[in-house]
């Protein structure tokens, strides 16, 4: 679990690299709409391809809105939704193929 243990290690590691304006080390606020942390267009794509790839979920075009990038805890959500909420309250288990 990532130090907020609100979402898993994986997830927080994908958040990490799309958000450029979040000081090295500092924790990733659940609530702050994610753009004023740097999101932009293509750290979406691959932000999505990423959460995709490592969790085995497809998001459709109809939940891809401004919304799902409201915050990480939102998006967070949405992914166990998306994930069928198989585990725990806070994890969602990663499929083999996205294993490093």
């Amino acid at each position: 679990m990532s130090e907020s243990a609100l979402w898993d290690e994986r997830f927080e590691q994908l958040l990490r690299s799309g958000l450029p304006l979040l000081p090295h080390g500092a924790t990733i606020p659940a609530d702050r709409p994610l753009i004023d942390l740097g999101l932009d267009s293509v750290g979406v794509v691959a932000l999505v391809t990423g959460i995709e790839d490592t969790y085995d979920v497809t998001f459709g075009d109809e939940i891809l809105d401004v919304e799902l990038f409201s915050s990480a805890l939102y998006l967070w959500q949405t992914l166990r939704r998306l994930a069928g909420d198989r585990t725990g309250p806070g994890d969602v288990s990663p499929s083999p193929c996205g294993a490093p």
